[in-house]
């Protein structure tokens, strides 16, 4: 059987599934909308985003929440 575990992954992360924030760099001139979902990063166009959520576990971007 196969788990999902965005859920503990997003509560990792400080965000809730189905929140909108931002990734950005270390030096935040890339801000990119970001999607969480039960299977991942979604960017605007509805693409998984598996890179971008891989560089913000690996502490290469971080997660900015929407003011």
């Amino acid at each position: 059987m196969n788990k999902n575990y965005m859920e503990q992954v997003a509560q990792m992360l400080g965000v809730e599934i189905g929140e909108t924030f931002y990734v950005v760099d270390d030096e935040n001139k890339k801000r990119i909308p970001v999607y969480m979902a039960y299977r991942g990063f979604l960017g605007e166009t509805g693409v998984f985003c598996s890179n971008l959520m891989r560089l913000v576990l690996c502490g290469d971007y971080e997660i900015q929440k929407l003011n």
